[in-house]
Formats: structure tokens, sequence, C-alpha cells
């Protein structure tokens, strides 16, 4: 989830990028067919979504969900 002040979270919990991508890197090791899913607030910046999928395939997974923002 990144909300609309480009702030990460991951399993309910808030995490910086680097962050992120260690849990990614480490669940991508566990799976290698792990589907990452992104979700965003509907004002979330446009450069907050791109550092996030940047930071995925950095972290070796390219296999990426986009997942409809909630609208409420």
């Amino acid at each position: 989830w990144i909300n609309s002040m480009g702030e990460i979270a991951h399993d309910e919990e808030m995490v910086s990028l680097e962050q992120l991508g260690n849990r990614i890197r480490t669940m991508t090791g566990d799976n290698p067919n792990l589907i990452v899913s992104i979700k965003t607030a509907p004002d979330t910046k446009y450069e907050a979504f791109v550092n996030v999928v940047d930071e995925i395939k950095r972290a070796g997974n390219d296999k990426i969900s986009i997942a409809e923002p909630d609208t409420k």
C-alpha cells in the first residue's frame, strides 16, 4: 500500500523503501513465483508508485500486480 503522502505499508506496518526491498527479496527467495500486489491511494503521486515498482524489481521480482485503489 502506498498512501497519498508516498508512505509505504507492508503487512500493515509502515516501512521504508529499503525495508520493502529487503522484505521482497527474502519473500521472493522463499517463493520465486511470488506476485507482488501494489495498491495506492487515488491521489498517490506517480513518482512514489514508480519508486516502489523499481525497488521491487531491484529486489529480484518482476511479477507485479496493480490492485484497484480504494475510492472511499
